[in-house]
């Protein structure tokens, strides 16, 4: 904090501190608003690739451990999403299969 021997411009720097403070809490607040997205927004945004999206995916890139769920609400909504059952192997090595999700262009 400064200080002046004139009271009035110590008033003026705390107000304009104050300003500054009340923007800056203002711009991170609607930052936060505008950047928050649901997580079928979330899966519809990674659809739009051309690889489709995976389970593995979506929980470590999305944070949606439930992507079945999600995909079954987005073919509520209306839009066209196709599978493709894929095969592989976990970390143990037995085999696995999984459905990679696609968004269907009309």
């Amino acid at each position: 904090m400064f200080y002046f021997k004139d009271t009035k411009k110590i008033i003026k720097i705390k107000f304009a501190y104050l300003k500054f403070y009340y923007i800056f809490v203002l711009l991170i607040l609607n930052t936060y608003k505008m950047s928050k997205k649901t997580q079928k927004q979330r899966v519809l945004d990674a659809l739009q690739h051309p690889k489709g999206i995976s389970p593995w995916y979506a929980i470590n890139e999305l944070g949606n451990t439930r992507l079945a769920a999600t995909i079954h609400s987005l073919k509520k909504d209306g839009y066209k999403i196709t599978s493709v059952t894929e095969h592989g192997h976990n970390r143990f090595g037995d085999e696995i299969s999984y459905s990679r999700y696609f968004l269907v262009k009309d």
